[in-house]
C-alpha cells in the first residue's frame, strides 16, 4: 500500500511521456554511442548544480546550528531558509526530471534531432527507459528515468 502510494505521488510530479516502443532487437546493426550520451546528460548540468546547491544549502542551515552548538534554540532564520532551499530544491529535481524525458538529442555524427522510443524489453521490470536513436549515423543511446524502486 505504501509503495502504491509513493508511485502514485511520483507519478503525479514525475509523469512518464508515452514515447512509441522499440524493442532491442530491432537495432541490429546499430551502434551504441555514449558521447552523445555523455552531451545529453552534460546539457542539463547546470539545472543539476542547482539542484546539488539547493540541497547543501538545506544541509548545512541543519547541520550548522547543531555543530557550532551556540544555539540552544535554533533561531528562525536557519528553520526558514532550510526550508525554502529544501523546497526549491524538490521544485529543481521535478523541472529537471520533465525537462530530462521530454528532451530530444540531436546526434552528434548527423547534426540531426535523434528519435525518441520507449523501450520495450524494460516494460516487464517495471522501469521507465528511453532510447534515442540516429538513423543517418545507425546510432543509439539509453537512459533510464525510473527503475523498480525508485
Amino acid at each position: 500500500m505504501c509503495q502504491n502510494n509513493r508511485t502514485r505521488m511520483i507519478n503525479r510530479f514525475c509523469k512518464e511521456k508515452e514515447y512509441p516502443r522499440i524493442a532491442l532487437h530491432n537495432l541490429a546493426g546499430f551502434n551504441e554511442d555514449k558521447q552523445a550520451a555523455k552531451k545529453f546528460v552534460r546539457r542539463f548540468l547546470p539545472w543539476t548544480m542547482s539542484l546539488f546547491g539547493a540541497f547543501v544549502c538545506f544541509g548545512a542551515c541543519i547541520i550548522l546550528p547543531l555543530w557550532t552548538q551556540k544555539y540552544d534554540p535554533v533561531p528562525h532564520i536557519y528553520v526558514l531558509v532550510g526550508g525554502l532551499s529544501f523546497a526549491v530544491g524538490i521544485a529543481l529535481f521535478v523541472v529537471l526530471w520533465r525537462r530530462m524525458v521530454a528532451g530530444v538529442p540531436i546526434s552528434p555524427h548527423s547534426g540531426q534531432v535523434m528519435e525518441v522510443y520507449q523501450l520495450e524489453d524494460t516494460l516487464k521490470d517495471e522501469k521507465y527507459e528511453l532510447i534515442y536513436i540516429c538513423r543517418q549515423s545507425r546510432t543509439y543511446f539509453r537512459m533510464v528515468f525510473k527503475s523498480p524502486g525508485d
